[in-house]
């Protein structure tokens, strides 16, 4: 059987938050060079490049960033969604870190990705070490939630849990599960994703590979996948 397959980045190929590990890019650079596959990520290009590094982005098939609303190949930008979120939201957004009770705030709360927009009440400057006080506090209040109902019921968007700090906000029906009709695959898509549950940016993505016919392996971490693909595809 040939595969194509459909990568998430963040927590799916990589630790949360942090670059490649070594011998997953390497494994990576090994077993894909003559299989097509595609990246798919929240963060925009830059980041994943300092993620995943040249070489891999650079052997995808194509990349998609901004949460599906941006598409490169080789390190071209050749397609981006017209859309772009309602300029409210900002104000919506300052106020709701005004009025947050999480007292850890570190800066760059709101990122403008032209297409989406990334937001954490923690702040995208957060340490790599206080990422788990965060992850506790919305674990216990369920805020990224109540972040993700307040922007739908007041703002044309669509709003979905990316990471482990922040929620991604892009124009209502756009998303990751978009890219998938930009693809083409070799016999069946097989997708990998670490945030396929309800109202996480892999969601969508799970349900449409699933509905033409593909395979989803719904991951923990990056190591799972490494596990995954050794035993079932890349031996």
């Amino acid at each position: 059987m040939i595969y194509t397959f459909i990568f998430d980045v963040d927590g799916t190929i990589t630790p949360m938050g942090l670059p490649i590990e070594y011998g997953m890019k390497n494994f990576l650079l090994r077993k894909l060079q003559n299989i097509k596959f595609y990246l798919i990520t929240g963060s925009c290009y830059q980041k994943t490049l300092g993620q995943v590094g040249n070489k891999l982005m650079n052997l995808a098939e194509s990349t998609f960033h901004c949460c599906g609303t941006k598409m490169y190949q080789k390190g071209e930008e050749v397609w981006s969604l017209n859309d772009k979120p309602d300029k409210e939201i900002y104000k919506y957004l300052q106020d709701y870190i005004n009025n947050s009770d999480y007292p850890y705030k570190y800066g760059n709360h709101i990122v403008d990705r032209e297409t989406m927009i990334n937001f954490s009440v923690s702040g995208r400057n957060c340490p790599h070490h206080m990422r788990e006080r965060y992850i506790n506090y919305d674990y216990h209040t369920g805020e990224r939630i109540k972040i993700k109902v307040g922007l739908e019921s007041r703002f044309d968007v669509d709003v979905y849990l990316g990471g482990t700090l922040s929620v991604d906000i892009v124009p209502k029906g756009a998303g990751k599960h978009l890219s998938y009709y930009r693809m083409i695959g070799d016999y069946q898509f097989v997708f990998f994703g670490d945030r396929c549950f309800e109202g996480g940016n892999d969601q969508k993505m799970k349900e449409v590979v699933k509905s033409q016919g593909g395979i989803v392996h719904e991951v923990y971490d990056w190591t799972d996948t490494y596990d995954i693909l050794k035993e079932k595809y890349l031996y």
